[in-house]
């Protein structure tokens, strides 16, 4: 497995993990990664690209500091918008490594018509 593959997968699990319940008025609070990914050898930088779903906005940023801090050779960018929006500009040709959707139906769709490189995971 790739290292990109697998800070993807770290970085999905932690952001899996952040959702709060219906009702909390705080944002959720991160503090450490569940686990730690491969080391990166120094010198390396990784970059992944995460869309998600503007109701993660809040949890995205979170993360975004949380998992940079506990891995400094990974940069984040994240984008948040309705996860509609976010699919047509995957359809147009921006490219994500991480697409974190409000509903199944948009990656679903992203899918379908070959733009992943997995099935989705719900």
């Amino acid at each position: 497995m790739s290292f990109r593959w697998a800070a993807c997968a770290v970085l999905a699990s932690v952001l899996l993990g952040c959702g709060g319940g219906v009702g909390e008025s705080e944002p959720p609070v991160i503090t450490e990664a569940p686990f730690t990914t491969p080391v990166v050898p120094s010198g390396d930088r990784v970059e992944l690209v995460v869309f998600g779903a503007a109701s993660l906005r809040d949890v995205l940023a979170a993360a975004k500091a949380v998992y940079e801090s506990d891995h400094p050779n990974v940069k984040l960018t994240v984008a948040a918008d309705s996860s509609a929006a976010l699919r047509i500009q995957i359809e147009q040709g921006a490219m994500a490594d991480v697409f974190l959707s409000a509903d199944s139906l948009n990656p679903e769709h992203l899918a379908e018509v070959g733009l992943t490189s997995g099935d989705p995971v719900a």
